[in-house]
């Protein structure tokens, strides 16, 4: 029997998946606590197709992402700065996924979102110092990569 899980069970599935099980675990299981409901074969074929136009148009949207992300080349952040251009604080790729969101505005897609990792240049997690940073954005999932030059002052206005 083909089943569409309506939540996750340890050791069978977990939640919006299809998965084949027999009569009696069905009947006995999932039946009785509401856990899921029987699927017809054209259900699964409509399921299939609507995740792969899903993957497609993620794919697509990634594509646009990185390339938008290159056309870029700079981005500038403006950040409190103490003595020697360290900074008070620092900057973490949260940071400058925000930045992105807001110097992208309509063009950063919202359904890769959680996808997206940054690496920046000589494999440090957070920028603690002012100076320019060669970021690359990659999306989780696909071979897209795009990258920028991160320009991080301090107390002045950006100039790029």
């Amino acid at each position: 029997m083909q089943v569409l899980l309506t939540q996750t069970i340890p050791g069978t599935g977990s939640q919006n998946t299809v998965v084949n099980m027999s009569p009696a675990y069905w009947q006995n299981v999932v039946q009785k606590k509401n856990l899921g409901r029987l699927i017809t074969d054209e259900e699964v074929i409509e399921l299939n197709a609507n995740k792969a136009q899903k993957a497609i148009e993620a794919s697509s949207s990634a594509k646009i992402f990185c390339s938008n992300i290159d056309k870029m080349e700079i981005m500038c952040l403006t950040r409190k700065e103490g003595s020697g251009g360290k900074l008070f604080g620092k900057v973490s790729s949260k940071d400058i996924l925000s930045e992105l969101q807001i110097t992208l505005g309509s063009s950063f897609p919202t359904d890769i979102t959680k996808k997206v990792k940054l690496e920046i240049e000589g494999g440090c997690d957070v920028i603690k110092n002012t100076g320019e940073w060669k970021v690359k954005v990659k999306v989780t999932g696909f071979d897209f990569v795009g990258s920028f030059i991160l320009k991080v002052v301090g107390g002045e206005e950006c100039e790029t």
